[in-house]
């Protein structure tokens, strides 16, 4: 062993002896243990984006030393920061026999570039580090996904022929205001109420009718419209008393 290189054959072969003195002496592996393609991000490559408070899978594996008592490390940073923290360690106390890990960890680091690093070390030979791997993470800003429509005012009368305008108001996962997508506005009786679909009410008779507004496997709150019919007010009619005016006169010249 003096030319301070190891194959991974050469250190499954050594005495537990050898191999804490070999590393003790500064040798080291001919070829990684662990190589960027095994640590995955999910389901994806290493490199890719993720929205930010999402839950990702990442995923360590490694050939085997056959020298068991492994323990895996998680370290994160931003691009341009120059170290990394550590964010979990596997198992939290002692050490594991499994020469692959899954950290699943949620994004919630501010919108940026990052760069997620992993590291095993065999906790049987002295706490050697074996290997590190590490991938580019790009943390996007969470999409907003629509989860709740309301719509006011709740109840509404009109009359025969005049409209109402309802109005809805869109959230999103983290229950904040969103724009609304377009909306498929209904009634439960056509007969009574329509609706457009921008959410205007006419009334067609009298009745009553619920009215909704959807999207996709969302549907709103219910607007219930009652529809009158318009009626006259009580006053005085001006040509009625026009023409009890113009009778009065005359009776009253006729007697002169």
């Amino acid at each position: 062993m003096g030319n301070k290189i190891l194959t991974v054959n050469e250190i499954i072969n050594m005495s537990e002896a050898d191999k804490i003195n070999a590393y003790r002496q500064g040798y080291r592996l001919s070829e990684p243990l662990m190589h960027s393609n095994m640590l995955k991000l999910g389901t994806s490559d290493c490199i890719g984006d993720v929205q930010q408070g999402t839950t990702k899978d990442i995923t360590v594996s490694m050939t085997s030393l056959g020298t068991p008592g492994y323990i895996y490390r998680l370290y994160i940073k931003e691009a341009s920061a120059p170290n990394f923290t550590l964010v979990d360690t596997y198992p939290d106390s002692g050490t594991t026999n499994n020469t692959s890990h899954i950290f699943s960890r949620i994004f919630d680091e501010a919108v940026g570039s990052y760069v997620v690093k992993t590291e095993v070390v065999d906790s049987c030979i002295n706490g050697a580090l074996l290997d590190t791997s590490e991938c580019t993470v790009n943390i996007v800003a969470e999409v907003p996904v629509l989860t709740s429509i309301s719509i006011t005012p709740t109840s509404a009368s009109i009359n025969i022929g005049s409209t109402r305008q309802l109005t809805a108001t869109c959230k999103d996962q983290n229950n904040n205001a969103m724009d609304c997508p377009t909306l498929t506005w209904s009634s439960g009786n056509t007969s009574v109420a329509t609706v457009s679909s921008s959410g205007l009410v006419e009334g067609i008779a009298e009745g009553s009718a619920n009215i909704t507004a959807s999207y996709g496997d969302i549907t709103s709150n219910t607007s219930a419209v009652t529809v009158s019919t318009v009626v006259a007010e009580a006053g005085i009619n001006p040509l009625l008393m026009l023409a009890i005016g113009a009778g009065f006169l005359y009776a009253i010249l006729k007697k002169k």
